[in-house]
Formats: structure tokens, sequence, C-alpha cells
């Protein structure tokens, strides 16, 4: 067998020595070279009879010299530019994903953990696109509501700290909650607070035709009717709780507490004569009050407000333990980049320096901070408010609480 046909001599010898002039070779589009048999029905095969299945696929497979860089270069060719493909898939990404891949840094999350509508929200709407041309990035502005604000507060304290999440928190998740509830964070360790936006007084409000023209005539009512008065106030535990607390055992007035979930169902009942008078910030106040659906009897702040000429604070009537406002500012998640916080409070500060931003702000009912504070400054003021109202809870009687099913 060794000196007859070369198939017979092995696989190696047999796949050397044959050369079949009848088989063509073709390259398939993976750029592997294939045999096509162009003999005549009855020929032999392209390969000799003796070699072994593995020298056949090794033929069958052996690419064209050249031909696979020749292949990949016609394919790069024709191959669309990278910045056409990205503009024929940008009908199919959402909008956030298509502004990223043509404008490059993914927008910043502004978390508010309060329904839309509500001062918080608006505060959000006002500042955001300003606040976001001063950082050069997008900001979208995502509520969080229910749950007093600490849902949407706790995820800003679970977000990475890398600056892409921020929140616009206010006096109920940061000031009052952990007076008064057991939230999931402690409220100056787990945040980096940034930057004071705004600050809204309390107001007292009473329906527009109601018999009560001024505080006065109120608590006279509150004294002498044997039923007292209701008056109602977002949330059990706000700010506007215990300041409708501190003014009926100031003054002696019966005056029975009405909790809601936010102030739109509260002042829908009020215009309706479901509860006779409101404690809600004033930010949240301004549209019944522009709509004349209700009437302002005092103010909480320490001056009075610029767009409610007339009506007096709570300090010049002669009850200023009442004196305090609900402030709402920036703040992000613990560990912050120190660069990050002072480059997002210089931005803020200049904001709402801007008179069309401080114009806006006024005229929902928010007053911007007088001076700019710093990060510093900001936590100080958070800290402030909780030493000054943590013994107005621990003082406060047992009360009938009723809460709304709105």
């Amino acid at each position: 067998m060794a000196g007859g046909d070369p198939a017979a001599r092995g696989c190696r010898g047999g796949l050397l020595a044959s050369r079949r002039p009848a088989a063509t070779a073709r390259t398939d589009k993976t750029g592997r070279r294939r045999l096509r048999q162009d003999a005549p029905p009855g020929a032999d095969p392209p390969w000799p009879s003796g070699a072994c299945p593995g020298a056949r696929r090794m033929v069958q497979d052996a690419p064209q010299p050249g031909h696979a860089t020749q292949g990949a270069a016609v394919r790069r060719a024709r191959r669309p530019p990278m910045r056409r493909r990205l503009a024929l898939l940008l009908p199919f990404l959402p909008r956030p994903a298509a502004a990223q891949v043509l404008r490059g840094p993914p927008p910043l999350r502004l978390i508010v953990p309060f329904a839309a509508g509500s001062g918080a929200d608006t505060t959000a709407q006002i500042i955001a696109p300003p606040l976001g041309a001063a950082l050069g990035r997008t900001i979208l502005v995502e509520n969080r509501p229910g749950g007093r604000g600490i849902p949407g507060a706790e995820a800003v304290a679970r977000a990475v700290p890398d600056g892409q999440t921020l929140g616009l928190c206010d006096t109920a998740p940061l000031g009052m909650a952990p007076l008064v509830d057991r939230p999931p964070y402690d409220a100056d360790r787990d945040f980096t607070h940034i930057a004071l936006v705004a600050e809204t007084p309390t107001v007292l409000l009473v329906p527009a035709n109601s018999r009560f023209p001024a505080l006065e005539n109120y608590l006279r009512a509150g004294r002498s009717w044997a039923r007292g008065l209701t008056y109602g106030s977002p949330m059990v535990g706000s700010l506007q709780h215990l300041q409708g607390e501190t003014l009926a055992r100031l003054t002696g007035a019966r005056l029975a507490h009405v909790a809601y979930r936010g102030t739109g169902a509260a002042l829908q009942d009020l215009a309706n004569g479901q509860v006779d008078s409101l404690l809600v910030p004033l930010s949240s106040a301004m549209p019944a009050l522009h709509a004349g659906q209700a009437r302002a009897l005092a103010l909480s702040g320490p001056a009075p407000d610029e767009g409610l000429p007339g009506v007096p604070t709570f300090a010049a009537l002669g009850f200023g333990p009442l004196t305090a406002t609900s402030w709402m500012g920036l703040s992000g998640p613990a560990g912050l980049p120190p660069a990050l916080v002072t480059r997002v409070n210089a931005a803020t500060n200049e904001m709402l320096a801007q008179p069309e931003v401080a114009q806006r702000l006024r005229a929902a009912g928010l007053t911007p901070p007088p001076q700019p504070l710093d990060p510093p400054a900001y936590r100080q003021l958070v800290l402030d408010f909780q030493a000054a109202w943590r013994p107005v809870p621990a003082s406060m009687p047992p009360i009938a609480r009723r809460t709304s099913p709105a």
C-alpha cells in the first residue's frame, strides 16, 4: 500500500497529494473556503477516497489567502457611519436615552417627596429649568408622594452619591418626621444638605363666606361654642398640626384637628364648609386665595407677606410662639463629593438671585432666602428647626384625631 495510490498512504499523504481540477473554490460570507464540484455526475469527489473526515473539513474550511482582510474592508465600507446609525435608533429610544446619546451627560434626577401640584412640586417646576442651565444638565422632576414625604426622602438618602440624584426636601420629612415618627433614616447623618431654596409661612384660612372677619372673632368662637372649631392640616405631625395645637393651648380655644393627606382635599372641604378652618403652607393656599375660595386671617412668618397685603402675622397679634416657616432645599445622599456640593450650592444661589426666578417664587407664596446659605449653614438651619420644635410634641396632650378619607 505504501507504493500505491497516495490516498492509501493515510490522511496526510492522501490530502497533500490530491489535486482535482474538476473542483473549484468558492468563498462564503464568513471568509471560509468552500469547494464546489463542477465535474459531471459520477465523477470522483474533490478529495481522495482514502482521506479521513477531518481532512475533508480542512479542505472545506480552509480560508482563502487575503480574503478575510478584503471581506472586512468591504463590510466596513458598506457600514453606515456611527452617527447615522445612532440617528436611525433615536425614534426607538425613550426621550432621556435619546438625549443622552446626543448630549452626553445623563439627566439629573430631582426627587420631590410630594404629589404634583403641591408646594414642593411648584417650587421644583420653577427652579428646574434655570438650575439645569446653570449646571449644564437637564433636570427631570420625579414625584414620590405618600407617607408624609418619608418614602421620597428615603429614596434620596439611599441613592448612589454620584451627583445623579438630588432631592427637594422640606420641613415634613427632614424637620418634623424625626420629632413625631421613626423614619428609616437619620435626617442629618444620611443626607448631604446643599442649599436652601425657599421658605413659606403657614396661613390660617377660613371659607370666603365665613362669619369670622379676624382672628379675634375666630378664637372667641373657639372658646364659646360648645363644639368648638375644627381645623385641618396637611397631615398628622406636620408643622401646621403642631402650630394649631400651640394656638389652642395659648388661647384656650377648643380646636379639633382634622388630618388630611395633602392640601388638595383639605381646600376642597374648606370651600364646601366641611371644616371650619385650615392651617396650611401659603404656597399651597395661593390658588384658593386668588380664586376667592378662602380668606386668610393670619400668617406665621416673621413679617407680613407682600402678596397678602393687610394680613397680619401671629406675632403681631400676640402669638409669637407660632412664628415659623416651612423651608425646602436641595439635599443629596451622604458622601457627595465636596466639589460637587460646592458647585450645586453656588449654582442654586446664582439662580435665586435672578429677578425673574425670585418673582415667580414670590407669586407662588414662596420667599427666597434673604441671603445665600452655604451647605454648613443650611445643615445648621435643619438642626435648629428640630431643636426649636422638639419640646412641642412631647408636651401635647392626647387629642382626638380624625383622618379624612380623602
